[in-house]
């Protein structure tokens, strides 16, 4: 008997390994091709498995690979941005947004194919699924209000505009996002010392 309990979680483990197989080779296949330049055959092919495997695991098919592929890798972007700003409260600005800026790079990073299917094909297929790229540009930050809030309150920032102020960091942030995500290249923001100069700057601002 214990050994059927043994091959149980096994085959678990193995059914959730090649589930995740499927979609990694689907998000390659994605953000190369995008959605309509894709195929199941280009999918399966791509990873080598039986024929019809991919429609057991997503009986939906290519559409359904797509839905699930943008609403988790959506939710797994939004708590790692979310996950960073603990401890904020008592760093100082300066810190914060160097601190938020590597924040930013490193899901560009390790999420590059994702949020290349985020970006670029998402808009086009919104019968697919309620994701929506502004949430993660915007919700990832939407805290920051009232850590500007907080700074307020102790003094280190002077009575602003926290909803336009916040916005401004975000557009900042977004343009050098979108700018790495279209031409692979090195930003503006990317030199320490013109992100030093813009984040100052700001923060100067905020203490006038």
């Amino acid at each position: 008997m214990d050994q059927f309990k043994d091959k149980k979680p096994q085959r678990e483990q193995q059914a959730l390994e090649t589930r995740s197989k499927i979609i990694q080779a689907a998000i390659k296949n994605f953000s190369k091709y995008g959605f309509h330049g894709t195929s199941i055959r280009d999918i399966n092919q791509s990873i080598d498995t039986a024929q019809g495997l991919i429609y057991h695991y997503f009986p939906g098919g290519k559409d359904e690979l797509f839905k699930v592929i943008s609403e988790e890798s959506f939710e797994m972007i939004i708590k790692e941005m979310e996950d960073r700003k603990k401890g904020y409260s008592s760093m100082q600005l300066n810190d914060i947004l160097e601190d938020i800026f590597k924040q930013v790079t490193e899901v560009i990073e390790a999420h590059f194919n994702e949020l290349k299917i985020l970006i670029f094909e998402l808009w086009k297929h919104k019968d697919l699924t309620d994701c929506d790229m502004h949430e993660i540009i915007f919700e990832s930050l939407g805290w920051f209000p009232k850590l500007l809030t907080e700074k307020i309150h102790q003094g280190e920032i002077g009575s602003i505009d926290i909803e336009l102020e916040s916005y401004m960091l975000k557009s900042i942030l977004v343009n050098h996002f979108l700018s790495r995500m279209i031409d692979h290249k090195m930003g503006y923001l990317d030199d320490k010392k013109n992100r030093q100069k813009i984040f100052q700057r700001l923060i100067n601002s905020w203490k006038e």
